[in-house]
C-alpha cells in the first residue's frame, strides 16, 4: 500500500491502517537510505549512520520497527533512540554528527496519524521535491542494497 498524498510538503503523514502501515514504513526507509546514500558526499568507504526516534501512540514501535528495517536494508547502520520528541531527535543528529534520521510522528495530528519527519546531515529538512523524490525511487523500486547495523541508545535510560 503506498499512496501518493501522504507524502506532503515537509512530511510524510496519514491515517495509521488506512493510508499507511509497516509495510509502507519499511518502503519509506528503503526510500529514504536510498536517496541518502545517493545525496551524501561520501568519504573514503565510510557507511552512513542515523538516528530513528517516535513519539508515544499506540502504533508508533511497530511502524518505527518496520522503518528501521528498510533503512538497514539499504546499508545505513541505524540507531534507535526509542520515544523522543523531534526536536530531541534533532539535536541527537547534531551532537552524535549523525548523517540524518527520522522521527514517527504525526505531531499535532489526532492518535489515529502518524508520520515520518526525515532530515539530513544538521538536522536539515528533507522536504519539498526532496519528498517527491523519495516517492520517486519507492515507485520505482530502485533501491540502494546492503546490511546495515543497528544500535539502541535511549535517551531515558539510566547510565
Amino acid at each position: 500500500m503506498l499512496f501518493d498524498h501522504i507524502f506532503r510538503a515537509y512530511d510524510i503523514r496519514g491515517i495509521y491502517q488506512e493510508d499507511l502501515n509497516e509495510t509502507t514504513a519499511k518502503l519509506i526507509g528503503k526510500g529514504y537510505g536510498t536517496y541518502l546514500i545517493r545525496n551524501t558526499l561520501l568519504k573514503g568507504d565510510k557507511t552512513l549512520e542515523v538516528v530513528v526516534g517516535r513519539d508515544n501512540r499506540t502504533h508508533g514501535e511497530s511502524l518505527q520497527s518496520a522503518l528501521i528495517e528498510g533503512i538497514r536494508s539499504t546499508g545505513i547502520n541505524v540507531t534507535n533512540v526509542g520515544l523522543a520528541i523531534s526536536p530531541l531527535l534533532y539535536f541527537s543528529i547534531c551532537q552524535g554528527d549523525f548523517d540524518g534520521g527520522i522521527n514517527v510522528t504525526a505531531s499535532h495530528n489526532p492518535k489515529e496519524f502518524n508520520g515520518f519527519k526525515l532530515q539530513g546531515k544538521m538536522a536539515h529538512s528533507i522536504c519539498g521535491d526532496k519528498i517527491q523524490e523519495i516517492l520517486e525511487i519507492i515507485k520505482k523500486e530502485d533501491f540502494e542494497t546492503g546490511q546495515g547495523s543497528l544500535s539502541e541508545n535511549s535517551f531515558f535510560e539510566e547510565n
